[in-house]
């Protein structure tokens, strides 16, 4: 449907008191609210919908949160009380994912100003390094470079050509080309050095974007301040992958992340998030012997009673999600409305931080 009638049908399903009945109706079910990072490139646009959200308008959905009545309980907790019957009526716990540094420098600020308790899901491997996320970055830089031709023999790649970038499906075939090579040959040091001759090649101010963490994580000693003011750190993987050579390594993976998360909080972490939201029923079994008691999907959608609690639905929230959207989710309107069409249940890949 086109942005404009669906802003049209849900003001007048607002209006005949359809999200009100919702609400009542789906109260029993738990609001997994998921978020990503915050946009730090001030007065750049933000390309990314459902990775950044501007921060004003991050503060503004937690005051709405208050606003509308949804009362906000710590993940575990609402789980719990989701299995034992006594969750409140239309609650919401706080999921974000991947642990972005303007998570830390904007999130966890405005979140601990109004007391409410959130879960990141932190992705460790770039958290230890401190090197930009390279997949996310390399996006960035072939999307809105001021040099719209990539002269690919003026890098340090094993092949040359030019790429007009505003072809899209040539871009996204030089960005997946020099990703592998990255990811193939490359150490975290280098993908950053690839990332600087991208960036000048293309008329673009690297060092602005790598000293002000555009595309970083937080660091460890940051999640450990964040655990200190009541942040819930839980799993996310090591690397952001399930795969590795085609083979499954899940369950190395949450060792891996687990070990590291121990250094941040003395809580165990036993709530996992699925990287870029891909999961298949053969993930449950390894997430069980491996200890975890929830995973979280991106799949669009409120939890009932009962629900698989390794493959958890949320409600993702994006930059280019407008208010009403928001309250009609949260009201559980478009969930009896993707109970009546299940075709219309969406699944949103999340982007991958590689």
């Amino acid at each position: 449907m086109a942005p404009g009638l669906k802003e049209t049908a849900l003001r007048a399903a607002k209006a005949a008191g359809l999200f009100g009945f919702a609400r009542r109706l789906t109260a029993d079910r738990l609001r997994i609210l998921c978020y990503h990072g915050i946009w730090l490139a001030e007065g750049q646009p933000n390309p990314f919908n459902f990775l950044y959200m501007q921060p004003g308008r991050f503060a503004r959905r937690l005051d709405l949160l208050r606003a509308w009545g949804y009362p906000v309980l710590p993940l575990g907790e609402a789980l719990q009380r989701l299995d034992h019957g006594t969750l409140p009526p239309a609650a919401v716990a706080i999921t974000i994912d991947d642990g972005w540094y303007g998570s830390y420098r904007h999130m966890v600020p405005e979140l601990v100003r109004r007391g409410l308790p959130a879960t990141i899901y932190l992705t460790t491997y770039h958290a230890e390094k401190q090197t930009a996320v390279f997949g996310v970055a390399l996006q960035y830089l072939l999307q809105t470079g001021p040099q719209r031709t990539l002269d690919c023999a003026r890098l340090p790649l094993p092949f040359g050509g030019r790429v007009d970038l505003d072809d899209a499906t040539a871009r996204e075939e030089v960005q997946a080309a020099i990703r592998d090579h990255a990811a193939a040959h490359l150490d975290a040091a280098q993908h950053d050095n690839l990332l600087g001759s991208v960036a000048e090649a293309l008329g673009t101010d690297w060092p602005a974007i790598r000293d002000g963490r555009f595309f970083h994580l937080m660091s460890l000693d940051e999640a450990a301040q964040c655990a200190a003011q009541g942040i819930d750190f839980q799993l996310h993987t090591h690397r952001h992958r399930v795969t590795a050579g085609g083979k499954p390594c899940i369950a190395e993976e949450i060792a891996a992340n687990r070990a590291r998360l121990a250094a941040v909080t003395a809580t165990a972490a036993t709530h996992f998030c699925y990287p870029s939201g891909e999961w298949e029923p053969e993930h449950l079994p390894h997430l069980r012997a491996a200890g975890v008691v929830s995973a979280t999907t991106t799949d669009n959608g409120l939890c009932a009673p009962g629900h698989e609690r390794l493959a958890l639905p949320r409600i993702l929230d994006g930059d280019r999600v407008s208010e009403l959207e928001f309250e009609a989710e949260l009201s559980g309107f478009m969930e009896i409305k993707r109970l009546l069409a299940p075709r219309a249940r969406r699944k949103t890949t999340a982007p991958r931080p590689t």
